[in-house]
C-alpha cells in the first residue's frame, strides 16, 4: 500500500529570525532556512523521514518550482509535477526574538486554468492502486473549483482507494459530503464546517460522532494542539495528552500529524498507536525552528513518552 499525496497548491517556505518587526526600518534577518512546502509535500516528506512509502504529486512551475523539485529529490521523496502558466508560490515565516512570536506570511498560489486541474487529475489516476491512501491535503489554488477534492474522493471511492482530507472551507465540505475516509480537523476547522465558533471540546466530540453517523468519514483525529488529540470512530473514543515540548514554531504541525497517521494506516498499527504517532509527529515538529519538520529521533522519543 502506498501513501500518495496531491498538492494542488505548494510553496517555496522561507523562514527566519528578526530582532523586532519594525515598519520602515531595514530588518536583517537571521538563521534563514529554505524548504519545499505545502500540506501534501509536507506530508511525504515526514513520512519518507519516518521510512514509509510514498510518493508526491503536485504542481511545479519557474524557478520557485525547480527548486521546489530539486530540494525533494535532494531529500529522496519522489516528487511527479506538473505545471501552469504562473510560477510555483513563497510563503514567508518569522521569528521576532524580541516576543518569541511567530509570524506566517502565506502567498496565493498560480491561477489554475481547466487543463491544469485536468493535468494534477490525471496524474492521480496514473499513480493510485486499488487500496493505496490518497491524502488530499492543503488549500486550492486560484481556478481550481470547489469541488476538486470532492471528485477526486469519488473517483478514489470507486477504484477502492482511501482518502484521508485535511483542508477547509468550501473543498472541505465538498468532499464530505462524497465521503471519506479519515479527517483531522482542529476545533476551529470543525466549528467552521458547522458554522459555530469557539466550539467546546464537547461539542468537537459530539459534531464528530455525527460526520461518523451521516458517513462523511469513517474516523475523525480531533487535534487539539498543546493538548494531544482525541480519536473517534463508529465504536471507539481514544483520547491522549500531548508530551510538553519548547514550541517554537506551528509550520507543518498539523502535517506531521497527518503523515503520523497515514505512516500507522500503512503499518496496519492499532488506532491507538496511529494516535501516538500523530501526536509525537505534531509535536517534534513544533519544537523545531521556521519550517524545519520532524526527524525519526525526535518521533522516537516522543512516541514512547505517550500514555
Amino acid at each position: 500500500m502506498s501513501i500518495v499525496t496531491l498538492t494542488l497548491n505548494p510553496a517555496l517556505d522561507k523562514s527566519a529570525h528578526i530582532d523586532q518587526l519594525m515598519a520602515t526600518d531595514k530588518m536583517y534577518c537571521k538563521n534563514p532556512l529554505f524548504a519545499p512546502g505545502g500540506g501534501g509535500i509536507n506530508v511525504s516528506r515526514v513520512i519518507h523521514r519516518l521510512g514509509g512509502k510514498t510518493i508526491a504529486i503536485g504542481q511545479a512551475s519557474g524557478y520557485t518550482g525547480e527548486l521546489l523539485k530539486s530540494m525533494l529529490a535532494k531529500e529522496g521523496v519522489p516528487y511527479v509535477a506538473y505545471t501552469t502558466h504562473e510560477w510555483t508560490r513563497e510563503n514567508i515565516v518569522f521569528l521576532e526574538e524580541s516576543s518569541k512570536k511567530q509570524y506566517r506570511f502565506g502567498f496565493p498560489g498560480p491561477h489554475h486554468e481547466k487543463e491544469d486541474f485536468e493535468n494534477a487529475f490525471s496524474l492521480v489516476k496514473t499513480q493510485l492502486k486499488k487500496n493505496d491512501l490518497l491524502v488530499l491535503s492543503g488549500s486550492l489554488p486560484q481556478g481550481v473549483p470547489e469541488n476538486a477534492y470532492a471528485m477526486l474522493s469519488e473517483y478514489a471511492k470507486e477504484i477502492g482507494v482511501r482518502v484521508v482530507l485535511d483542508t477547509h472551507g468550501e473543498a472541505y465540505s465538498r468532499a464530505l459530503d462524497k465521503g471519506v475516509y479519515l479527517i483531522k480537523p482542529n476545533l476551529k476547522e470543525l466549528g467552521q464546517l458547522y458554522k459555530e465558533s469557539d466550539i467546546s471540546k464537547e461539542r468537537a466530540i459530539e459534531l464528530s460522532q455525527h460526520l461518523i453517523e451521516k458517513e462523511m468519514t469513517e474516523i475523525v483525529v480531533l487535534s487539539l494542539g498543546a493538548k494531544g488529540a482525541i480519536l473517534l470512530t463508529e465504536s471507539e473514543l481514544i483520547e491522549m495528552e500531548a508530551p510538553k515540548v519548547e514550541a517554537m514554531s506551528a509550520v507543518g504541525a498539523g502535517d506531521s500529524m497527518v503523515a503520523g497517521i497515514c505512516l500507522a494506516l500503512q503499518r496496519k498499527d492499532s488506532m491507538k498507536d496511529l494516535l501516538r504517532l500523530a501526536i509525537a509527529c505534531g509535536s517534534a515538529t513544533a519544537k523545531t525552528d521556521g519550517t524545519e519538520l520532524c526527524d525519526r529521533t525526535s518521533v522516537e522519543e516522543l512516541f514512547n513518552l505517550i500514555q
